[in-house]
């Protein structure tokens, strides 16, 4: 199975295929010049894996939350590919997917939602090296993001950069620290992706749809 991954939700461009178990991936940091590069980042990719895009089985790609203008941008994409080549999609988290990222086994991601406001997550690795939800992904002040047990989590994500000080006093003694500069990638994705997929879940191209998970869009 080829699989085509890729994750437009934050400053970084993102794009990963996964071919006979290996997984080759290319992340670009754009801002908010997503559609200015991934269409060519996805072109250089299959070209220099030798894969043609009628070779695709499979579109795994970041739902959101996230930048409203690039998480647009990567939907258009998905659902582009998914139609023209009539395939399954996967939608991935990508709050899970900055978890997935790191190393660490217990994570608290917090994406910079803006309004004085984080897309939160609380996520664990299992033995088996993938992420799984521990809580309800929700939006909310950093003051207000629910507590955790234990005192070895990691904060990831730019809502640690953003709203470093609520968000280290309030989580003082469950942190060993944060790392602002995690974000989504699309190896992470396309490793989420392949098993939900094993679970039977997909999206048609005509449910290709993002997740905002706040219901007030701040366009960014």
């Amino acid at each position: 199975m080829n699989l085509l991954a890729l994750d437009t939700t934050t400053e970084i461009c993102s794009i990963a295929l996964a071919v006979n178990g290996a997984i080759y991936e290319h992340s670009i940091a754009t801002h908010q010049g997503h559609s200015e590069h991934i269409l060519n980042m996805i072109n250089m990719l299959l070209a220099e894996t030798e894969v043609s895009l009628s070779a695709i089985d499979l579109l795994a790609f970041g739902k959101g939350p996230g930048s409203f203008t690039g998480l647009r941008i990567g939907i258009g994409i998905a659902q582009g590919i998914a139609f023209a080549r009539d395939i399954p999609a996967i939608p991935v988290s990508s709050l899970a997917a900055i978890a997935q990222s790191h190393e660490s086994k217990k994570s608290l991601v917090a994406i910079d939602a803006r309004i004085g406001e984080v897309y939160w997550g609380v996520y664990e690795k299992e033995d088996s090296g993938l992420t799984i939800l521990k809580e309800n992904e929700l939006v909310c002040s950093p003051q207000e993001a629910p507590y955790v047990q234990g005192d070895d989590w990691l904060g990831l994500g730019s809502g640690w950069r953003s709203y470093e000080n609520q968000l280290a006093t309030r989580f003082n003694k469950s942190v060993i620290g944060w790392n602002s500069e995690c974000y989504p990638k699309a190896n992470a994705i396309a490793a989420l992706a392949v098993d939900i997929f094993a679970q039977g879940i997909s999206v048609t191209a005509e449910e290709i749809l993002p997740t905002y998970i706040r219901n007030k869009v701040v366009r960014s």
